[in-house]
């Protein structure tokens, strides 16, 4: 008896440690599987159609694989947990029995080799798909609210400037245009021609050439090329096609740079009793202009068409210079800002003597004629800026500046279209007040500004009771505009009158507040990155610079390691604009760091943000810690067209700049 009891607590003792060992290795399998399970949950949906015809069901075939590997990888652990536990139960019920102890050693160590090689191929598996699929490389967070996208990167960092509707963007009216911009011209072409499959659009005419019965009102127009650019969306049982064949899905461009496409004969997107998942995918066959490949994958991206009809038409939310405004810097952009994003063939052009006729927006010489220069769409399709062609100078970068006319009494004018009448089209379906007549024969597609339903301009100034305009406290015209209804040109047009002094503006903007804080963590993983800067800028957009490099105005980096590489996800930027500049000189500081004689009276204060936006961070990078840089470069200028040199900021000490072209001002949240 004395020589059993201390073999049984050695026993004890050893059933202890053996149980210890099985709870702990429990434990960190829980910890290790667990949050691969949710990361592999958000694999990008990206072959949707094929699953379907497969018979599959409505999932992409990659998460179906998914799916089936982590049921199977699961189903394997839990046999491997129980071989444990059957080892563990042998172990402490042996009694003494060294044969029962060996054999309990024998199964616990094959059953922990087991689930190591499980957790292993797990881990393996879930990298893989990550990688080959975006998850794992700046795709969309894990678990989080943005649903994954392919090729994020070809947003922002690549070729895709800016699309309508936007990434994730829900409540999209059922008449809604979809717009896409790039950053570089396009590769257009008639069928005939012999690379006419990477042509964007098919069935190419030229400007005024008949299609579908109408004549082109832009400089080409087509049916969309499926080959190269597919819309679309979930019926409810699967993903097919919103125009099939996409006879009925027509294409324009005015400067092969800005696409749109619209649903014909009446059609409308999405589904009149639900909301609707749609799908765009311009695919790697999309060739420049210059036939070099302008993608080496397909992008794709999602938004949700709702079942509303859009009858709202879009007002005015500011404009610069002023109305009253009597001493503009001569370099300064004229700027309108919608409440909405605008069709940009409907509010961008060029007026000259060459031939360039836009006539929906106008900046105005004293007599009435137009001043000749371009109009650019940007901000997301919601900001038009007015540049003239009268060089005056350069700015710190060594970009050429462009300058109305001196001391002069100018005005400017945004014209609402012609309203739909039967002449415009056999029928309107949607009966609706605000539809805009489309197109307008010798004119072109729109004669005045419409929003992406076709929705004229609702343009007139706010009046009282009595009919009197309505002024702030400095006596401008209050804002937005328009009574909510649309009324045609006649009514709807706005205007105001504004003037210009000799000075010129050389001083760069600069930012006085960045969020997230330099040095800022665990920041959320779809968090905007915002800057504020002193004063508006002009519409942010890429450029080709006096080099003939073509550079982006931000980027985000990301660093791994020690190295810092560019963030692997989608981003695009947003402006708002917080305070216009002010011309009371009461209003603010002044300063004076201008030309000419009366730079005196010019007041430069004015806020604006600008947000770059982006598909958002892995789960497998949030546990990672890694670091971002948002950077923004010299290729953001002001209002008044200088550039965003030297790039200074919060977080930057005043040696960590140079004063050249290509620089970049970077904060690390």
């Amino acid at each position: 008896m004395e020589d059993r009891e201390p073999v049984e607590q050695k026993h004890s003792a050893a059933r202890r440690r053996a149980l210890r060992r099985v709870a702990s290795f429990a434990f960190v399998f829980g910890v290790s599987v667990l949050p691969t399970f949710v990361f592999a949950q958000t694999l990008d949906p990206g072959l949707t159609g094929l699953s379907e015809n497969l018979g599959l069901g409505a999932g992409d075939p990659r998460v179906l694989i998914a799916r089936v590997i982590r049921v199977l990888l699961g189903f394997l652990g839990i046999i491997g947990v129980g071989v444990v536990l059957y080892a563990g139960y042998l172990w402490m019920t042996a009694g003494g029995n060294s044969d029962q102890v060996d054999t309990a050693r024998q199964v616990l160590r094959n059953g922990l080799i087991g689930l190591i090689i499980i957790i292993m191929a797990f881990s393996i598996v879930s990298f893989l798909i990550g990688r080959f699929l975006g998850t794992g490389g700046g795709g969309s967070p894990g678990g989080g609210p943005n649903p994954p996208c392919q090729n994020c990167i070809a947003l922002g960092g690549g070729i895709v400037e800016d699309h309508y509707p936007g990434r994730n963007q829900k409540n999209v009216p059922r008449n809604t245009s979809v717009f896409i911009t790039f950053r570089e011209p396009i590769f257009v072409a008639p069928n005939s021609d012999a690379n006419s499959e990477h042509s964007f659009l098919t069935d190419v005419v030229s400007n005024g050439q008949s299609l579908d019965g109408e004549p082109c009102a832009t400089t080409w127009c087509g049916h969309v090329n499926p080959a190269v650019f597919d819309l679309s969306w979930d019926t409810g049982t699967a993903f097919e096609s919103v125009a099939p064949g996409h006879a009925k899905l027509k294409g324009f461009t005015a400067d092969e740079k800005v696409f749109g496409f619209q649903l014909q004969d009446g059609t409308l997107f999405g589904s009149p009793d639900r909301n609707s998942e749609h799908r765009g995918t311009v695919t790697s066959l999309l060739r420049k202009k210059d036939g070099n490949t302008a993608m080496l994958s397909d992008y794709v991206w999602t938004f949700e068409v709702s079942t509303i009809i859009d009858t709202t038409p879009p007002r005015i939310t500011n404009v610069y210079p002023y109305p009253t405004e009597t001493a503009a810097p001569r370099n300064a952009l004229v700027l309108i800002t919608f409440d909405e994003p605008v069709n940009p063939i409907s509010s961008s052009g060029i007026y000259d003597a060459a031939g360039g006729q836009f006539r929906n927006i106008t900046v105005n010489n004293d007599d009435g004629s137009p001043l000749t220069g371009q109009y650019v769409t940007g901000n997301g399709y919601r900001t038009v800026e007015f540049s003239t062609f009268s060089a005056c100078g350069t700015n710190s970068c060594g970009r050429t500046m462009y300058c109305l006319p001196g001391n002069a009494p100018l005005s400017a004018t945004v014209k609402a279209a012609s309203l739909f009448v039967p002449t415009c089209a056999p029928t309107d379906p949607l009966n609706n007040p605000s539809r805009a007549c489309s197109p307008i024969a010798g004119v072109g597609l729109y004669d005045g500004v419409v929003d992406m339903a076709d929705n004229s301009l609702d343009g007139n100034a706010q009046v009282d009771a009595a009919g009197i305009l309505v002024v702030d406290d400095e006596g401008r015209p209050v804002f937005p505009t328009g009574d909510g209804k649309a009324k045609g040109p006649s009514a709807d047009t706005y205007s105001w009158n504004f003037g210009t002094s000799n000075a010129i503006v050389k001083n760069a903007p600069l930012i006085t507040k960045v969020v997230p804080e330099p040095g800022a963590e665990r920041v959320a993983e779809d968090a905007p990155m915002t800057a504020t800067f002193n004063r508006p800028l002009s519409a942010v957009r890429a450029l080709r610079d006096v080099d003939g490099v073509t550079r982006n105005p931000a980027y985000i980096a990301e660093r791994n390691g020690a190295v810092w590489g560019m963030y692997g996800g989608g981003f695009w930027l947003r402006q708002s604009t917080l305070k216009l500049c002010s011309g009371s000189i009461a209003a603010c500081a002044v300063n004076s760091d201008c030309d000419d004689a009366d730079a005196a009276t010019v007041d430069l204060c004015g806020q604006e943000d600008l947000t770059v936006n982006h598909s958002g961070f892995t789960r497998a990078e949030i546990e990672a810690q890694k670091q971002y840089e948002p950077r923004l470069g010299s290729v953001i200028t002001d209002v008044f067209q200088n550039c965003f040199t030297p790039s200074s900021g919060p977080g930057t000490p005043p040696d960590a700049y140079s004063d050249v072209p290509g620089e970049i001002y970077s904060s690390t949240p």
